[in-house]
């Protein structure tokens, strides 16, 4: 799975749970400027939520 994909499946299911749309943002720009630490954060803010 690449990290876009990855990202869009993220935001297409924090949407239905009434997401920050900013947060996901920033998290695309975190993508971008740091891939490979991106899934550790991403990871770690979907276990916080769930």
């Amino acid at each position: 799975m690449t990290i876009s994909s990855y990202l869009l499946v993220f935001h297409l299911h924090e949407q239905e749970s009434n997401f920050s749309y900013a947060k996901f943002v920033s998290s695309i720009q975190f993508a971008f400027g740091n891939t490979s630490r991106n899934f550790v954060y991403l990871q770690a803010v979907v276990s916080k939520k769930s």
